[in-house]
């Protein structure tokens, strides 16, 4: 068994301690906390009370959906804006401030000692800023009832920091504000039919690819008392239209999508996908000309992911063809063991 504590003062001294039962009796070895106290100040420098305030190691952008994990505390400030987390462990903490008023505050580190009482911290909030936009469909039309998302790090919001949501209003236009300042995606969600429409098709097994085609995407830095205007899913200005085939050798590959990724841009804001066809091609709308790299995802036996790039440069023009050919070269060995005679039934790759 696995021994673990919950205290909101100790700590455990064996956090990987082990038991096994029956054994002799379970002796759970604890220390007190260290803890962090201090105000909450708010812009213009007054206490404030019911604000929650978080004390984390490691980076929480690396929690589900990350690949990593991060321990935290909580506490509720006073109404003289005192606040006070016990139960810490040794470890570097960042603090932050969740209030319903205000924007959160800047990155705060705080390091403890085992035990070790530390004092005096003050956690100033901000006015924050305000990031405004319209999103538009398909046909060029502003969307009513869309779900808008802003986020730092992690995937689509999991995992990450959140910048706030908004639905869009009848003209299509949303407003997300009291942001702390920083780098953010804002980015559309798509809703549980237009899900259901891409997961559901009878035909073929949908990737990545095919879902990231439902979401519009663009990145912001926003200051502090900064108002940002965004727009999502605008008809572009000098769309180009790149169609090709996906070649294995000299046979089309019938399976699969084509991601495109324009240089210099993230992978969530500068990409479109289209699906390969039954008789291997593929169509898509870029934005505008310029430098991208190509990419196949799930393309028949043995092209599983985006493995191979594939650049280009896409010229100014209403179309441009582009075929694209899995390469078909492999890597071949024996496995030998420490005795220098062959291995069998070993995993490589």
């Amino acid at each position: 068994y696995e021994v673990d504590l919950s205290s909101d003062v100790f700590v455990h001294t064996e956090p990987d301690q082990k038991y096994i039962h029956p054994g002799s009796e379970l002796i759970v070895r604890v220390s007190r906390g260290a803890s962090i106290t201090g105000l909450v100040l708010d812009p213009s420098g007054a206490p404030v009370a019911g604000c929650e305030v978080t004390a984390s190691t490691g980076d929480p952008s690396r929690g589900r959906w990350g690949g990593g994990s991060s321990e935290s505390e909580e506490a509720v400030s006073e109404a003289d804006g005192s606040f006070s987390i016990q139960g810490l462990k040794e470890g570097k903490y960042k603090l932050s401030a969740d209030s319903e008023e205000w924007a959160g505050n800047m990155a705060l580190e705080v390091q403890v000692a085992e035990g070790e009482a530390v004092a005096g911290v003050t956690v100033q909030l901000l006015r924050g800023g305000t990031i405004v936009g319209t999103v538009f469909g398909e046909n060029g039309q502003p969307v009513a009832g869309r779900s808008v998302m802003v986020s730092q790090g992690g995937f689509m919001g999991m995992g990450g920091n959140m910048g706030g949501e908004e639905t869009t209003d009848g003209a299509g236009r949303f407003v997300v504000e009291r942001v702390t300042p920083g780098s953010y995606q804002v980015m559309t969600q798509p809703t549980m039919e237009e899900i259901s429409e891409v997961f559901e098709d009878g035909d073929r097994e949908p990737g990545f690819a095919d879902f990231m085609t439902l979401v519009e995407t663009v990145s912001v830095d926003i200051a502090d008392g900064e108002t940002v205007e965004v727009v999502l899913g605008a008809p572009p200005a000098a769309p180009v239209v790149v169609s090709g085939r996906v070649l294995d050798g000299d046979q089309p590959i019938t399976t699969g999508s084509v991601l495109a990724v324009a240089d210099g841009q993230g992978f969530m804001e500068g990409s479109e996908t289209a699906r390969i066809d039954g008789s291997g091609r593929y169509e898509m709308t870029l934005d505008a000309p310029g430098d991208y790299v190509f990419l196949v995802q799930g393309a028949g036996e043995g092209f599983g992911g985006f493995g191979v790039d594939f650049p280009v440069t896409v010229p100014e023009a209403e179309r441009f063809n582009f075929d694209i050919t899995m390469p078909s070269s492999g890597i071949r060995g024996v496995v030998i063991g420490s005795d220098g005679a062959p291995r069998g039934r070993i995993a490589a790759c």
